[in-house]
């Protein structure tokens, strides 16, 4: 009987964490912002969680990612990857093929990510509790291809 209980209060700490960081579907087809965060953002995030924020528009729009704040696990002495804490950006291309990035950790701001695609997954994996890490708060952009090359465009002038 004891090992029922125990499976019993296990999964209930599971669907806590799940509830917590329940993946999230964005979609916009036309320019917009918004902005995402890690779960308890600003306070520090809990292990065990692995969520995935799905950001996406109609093929005449592109996503942009700017990261306002960034305070995860630093990475691993040993190997130099990130391994406790770490946020994952996939941008996928029109014809669906998925372009996955660098994982980023620690407490440098990542560069802003503009891609010409419009969809973009952003994965945040938690192994063990940021104890002291408030996690990250990210900015993204739907923006209309057509203006994007434009400003590239006149900033090459």
């Amino acid at each position: 009987m004891r090992p029922v209980v125990w499976l019993l209060a296990c999964t209930a700490i599971r669907t806590t964490a799940a509830a917590e960081c329940a993946d999230r579907h964005i979609f916009s087809d036309r320019p917009s912002t918004g902005t995402l965060e890690s779960p308890a953002f600003p306070t520090p995030y809990r292990s065990g969680l692995s969520c995935l924020y799905n950001i996406s528009t109609v093929s005449s729009n592109v996503v942009h990612i700017t990261f306002l704040s960034f305070d995860l696990a630093e990475n691993n002495r040993d190997s130099g990857q990130c391994l406790e804490a770490y946020v994952l950006v996939v941008v996928v291309d029109r014809l669906g093929k998925e372009h996955i990035g660098n994982r980023f950790c620690g407490s440098s701001l990542p560069a802003k990510i503009e891609t010409m695609q419009p969809t973009v997954y952003v994965q945040f994996v938690s192994t063990a509790p940021g104890k002291h890490h408030r996690g990250f708060r990210l900015r993204y952009e739907i923006i209309y291809e057509g203006l994007f090359i434009c400003q590239v465009a006149s900033k090459k002038m």
